[in-house]
């Protein structure tokens, strides 16, 4: 488990990747895992200053798709759940 782990953050790496790793983990930190993204866009922004506002809206776009395509299903049984205590 730790040599996964270990290659997974080696696969993620900042420098090598940069905005594209900032898109992940804010896509995966809004659907499946309870983590932030603050970490990656700080680090992101620490190594290279100038990369500000980019890492802020690839990040907001992370979290907004994740956001989106999480709620489609629950959201539709929570209406149909309304909808029929409604009509009782």
């Amino acid at each position: 488990m730790d040599a996964w782990i270990e290659s997974m953050i080696g696969l993620l790496a900042l420098p090598k990747f940069g905005l594209s790793t900032v898109f992940i983990v804010a896509f995966i930190s809004a659907t499946l895992l309870p983590i932030g993204s603050e970490p990656a866009v700080f680090g992101l922004i620490k190594i290279n200053p100038d990369m500000f506002w980019p890492a802020v809206l690839v990040a907001s776009a992370g979290n907004t798709l994740a956001t989106c395509h999480r709620p489609v299903t629950s959201n539709t049984a929570s209406a149909s759940a309304i909808h029929h205590a409604w009509r009782q």
